[in-house]
């Protein structure tokens, strides 16, 4: 059912963020409207109803932080904002637990149909999430193909002996430790991850000093080359860190590899898998 009022108002409001008034109109002409308020949302959406998305977030255009960034070149982007949302008419939003909570919540109030998708801890929670979006898509069977294709992609490489030992080290020091989807796939790489026996559950932070002095074969970094310099990524670039990837073993994964669940996450295994056997090569040699 149609907002009209409410539509109309939030439509003119909209037009200074960027949604013009032709691109609403036009998007997903005739059929069902589907508007995504998160980025892992974005590509999930562009993978199981492609020709439903009336609008992805800036992000979901980013091709730095997105692996759907040329699918969805053509479809116009929003900024998590509800007028942005509501000036596409949508019959459903697709929106994160944790991101555009204020314009979730004024949707929901106007009556605008929203599904929240979880953030998933694990593969198994991974999995789950895009089977109960594909569920509500009405697609179950595209569900079911894109969590086959996505454990094909990222199926176990580990070896049973000599496993080096990892670490993620991303912006602000922060790792991945037991109980996410970033150690699930360094173990399937066939490495240990040293986080989890600093104690890390999930994601959390570790200071420089612990790094350096700890027992790494293999550090895990952003592989990002345009990324600007930030105070949160001066740690990357510490003397004694640079000292320590002359001895070491350096990953180079792109963010956007790992940040959503997918069938992208093989390209994680595949990278980490090459890692670990450059670091038993050096093993071998010292």
């Amino acid at each position: 059912m149609r907002r009209p009022l409410a539509i109309a108002v939030l439509c003119a409001l909209a037009l200074p963020h960027g949604a013009r008034s032709d691109e609403a109109v036009d998007a997903a002409e005739g059929g069902r409207r589907i508007v995504s308020l998160n980025l892992c949302a974005d590509e999930l959406l562009m993978r199981l109803v492609p020709d439903e998305v009336a609008s992805v977030t800036w992000f979901g255009k980013d091709h730095a932080a997105s692996t759907v960034a040329a699918k969805a070149a053509a479809i116009p982007a929003n900024h998590g904002l509800a007028e942005e949302a509501v000036a596409f008419d949508p019959d459903l939003v697709v929106a994160g637990r944790y991101t555009a909570q204020a314009a979730v919540s004024f949707l929901e109030r106007i009556g605008v149909d929203v599904f929240v998708m979880d953030v998933p801890a694990t593969l198994d929670e991974a999995r789950r999430s895009i089977l109960d979006l594909a569920d509500r898509l009405g697609v179950p069977e595209r569900g079911a193909a894109l969590v086959g294709e996505m454990d094909e992609a990222m199926a176990p490489l580990q070896a049973d002996i000599g496993r080096p030992r990892a670490l993620v080290l991303n912006p602000n020091g922060f790792t991945a430790g037991a109980h996410s989807i970033a150690g699930e796939l360094i173990a399937r790489a066939g490495l240990d991850n040293s986080a989890q026996d600093l104690g890390v559950s999930g994601y959390g932070a570790v200071p420089l000093e612990t790094v350096i002095l700890g027992d790494v074969d293999v550090l895990i970094v952003d592989a990002e080359p345009e990324a600007l310099p930030s105070l949160a990524t001066d740690i990357l670039r510490h003397p004694a860190l640079r000292d320590m990837q002359r001895r070491i073993v350096t990953a180079r994964v792109p963010a956007r590899l790992w940040t959503c669940a997918g069938p992208q996450m093989g390209d994680v295994v595949t990278i980490l898998a090459e890692a670990a056997r450059r670091a038993r090569a050096m093993r071998a040699v010292r």
